[in-house]
């Protein structure tokens, strides 16, 4: 009986411009410092962590704003109305 080799796949070389860095580093792990692609991932989560604080900020503004807060008036006085006689 004949052991089967485990056959091995060609690996062909990927052009890199065309990989996400994000998904490189899913497939082959982090890229070698110094690298293109390390620039690449290093610059992708330098933008990623901004619009992560843009969003943070956006949200807070949005949240946490006051919107219905009126001048020196009381409430009851503005939104009072003249009893029919």
């Amino acid at each position: 009986m004949r052991q089967q080799k485990p056959s091995v796949q060609n690996s062909t070389a990927i052009n890199q411009e065309d990989i996400h860095p994000q998904d490189f580093v899913k497939l082959y792990g982090q890229p070698p410092v110094g690298s293109a692609m390390h620039a690449r991932l290093v610059e992708y989560q330098l933008l990623e962590e901004e619009f992560r604080q843009e969003d943070e900020e956006v949200t807070r503004e949005l949240f946490e704003t006051d919107l219905f807060r009126g001048g020196e008036e009381d409430d009851e006085e503005v939104f009072q109305l003249a009893m029919p006689e």
